[in-house]
């Protein structure tokens, strides 16, 4: 990614999910004992993988690394990891999201530190094109008709969500005042959902609908929040936090927030949420000390030692746990 990337910038984008592996706990956990766990596999010779999104074919994606210590983008799928590749000079990849189609949207990273977004479709990777003036984009998310979201970098350094449709980038912008924004989801309504910085610094939640951003506000006393995902009735899941940034998942639905509650960490984050309302996540006390959750009718059940970021309409999880790609069956 490029150097000029503000640092500030980069910490709530993507060092914001680091700093959130210390994540949090309490209200309506469930004792049950946690499902089988599944591990994926990794490619050929590699050691590590994380798995970061599943369609309702059971397809997952995400990465893996490889024999020569380098990471892929992979697709798991009827048994068999299969090795995405990189793009032309990159010597980094990574899948991030997939759809009923069979479309997978990631990003790659190439020696000059540039980030380009791909579309991976019928066994061909190709490139996203950059917003006019961008020089690096990432893609997170993408819809049953194709359109992927995420965000990207200007010469200037300003990173801004980005849309990706019908062969067109769209920098998004941001709320009234604010210097930063991310999407890193879209349902099949084509409504948009992440977050930006407003005027004073603070972040909000947001969702983009026909060309409009909407701020989806903070619970009482916190002063931030973040979307995270939404499923086609309009549920959206993310997280919040007060001043003290100890987060904790929340839950926008028909034009209410609500607090999923935490089970015994300091921090937690609701990463996705099915067609049914299911919600998985994770939380934890300290750096890598995290648990993946599952929230439903109103329980969260600690899955055991890991992350778990999507759930696809028949209860089957992916994330990691121990470093490696993981399934769980939770249906």
């Amino acid at each position: 990614m490029s150097t000029r990337l503000r640092r500030s910038h980069l910490r709530r984008l993507i060092g914001v999910c680091v700093a959130l592996l210390a994540l949090a706990g309490t209200a309506g956990a469930s004792s049950a004992a946690a499902p089988v766990v599944t591990d994926l596999g990794v490619l050929p010779g590699g050691s590590f993988s994380w798995a970061l999104d599943i369609n309702n074919r059971s397809d997952a994606v995400g990465y893996s690394e490889t024999a020569d210590g380098s990471v892929h983008a992979v697709l798991w799928a009827k048994g068999a990891v299969k090795d995405l590749g990189t793009l032309p000079g990159q010597t980094y990849s990574s899948a991030q999201a997939v759809n009923e189609r069979g479309q997978i949207v990631g990003y790659g990273i190439a020696s000059s530190g540039h980030a380009q977004a791909f579309l991976w479709e019928a066994g061909v990777m190709k490139p996203l094109p950059n917003p006019a003036g961008f020089t690096d984009a990432l893609a997170y998310g993408v819809n049953g008709r194709g359109q992927a979201v995420g965000f990207g970098v200007t010469g200037a350094g300003e990173v801004r969500a980005v849309l990706w449709q019908g062969g067109s980038a769209i920098d998004l912008g941001t709320l009234p005042g604010g210097d930063f924004s991310n999407a890193p989801d879209i349902n099949d309504r084509g409504q948009i959902v992440g977050y930006s910085s407003v005027a004073g610094g603070s972040v909000h939640a947001v969702m983009w609908q026909n060309g409009t951003i909407r701020d989806l506000g903070t619970l009482p006393g916190q002063t931030e929040s973040y979307a995270r995902g939404i499923n086609n009735a309009g549920q959206i899941v993310g997280q919040g936090a007060p001043a003290s940034y100890q987060f904790q998942g929340l839950q926008w639905q028909r034009g209410s927030l609500v607090d999923l509650g935490r089970i015994d960490g300091q921090n937690t984050d609701a990463e996705s949420i099915n067609e049914r309302g299911w919600i998985v996540g994770y939380d934890g006390d300290a750096p890598w000390n995290v648990h993946a959750l599952f929230w439903h009718n109103g329980v969260v059940t600690d899955l055991g030692p890991g992350i778990a970021f999507a759930i696809n309409d028949a209860g089957l999880a992916v994330g990691q746990s121990n470093d490696r790609a993981v399934l769980w069956q939770l249906g």
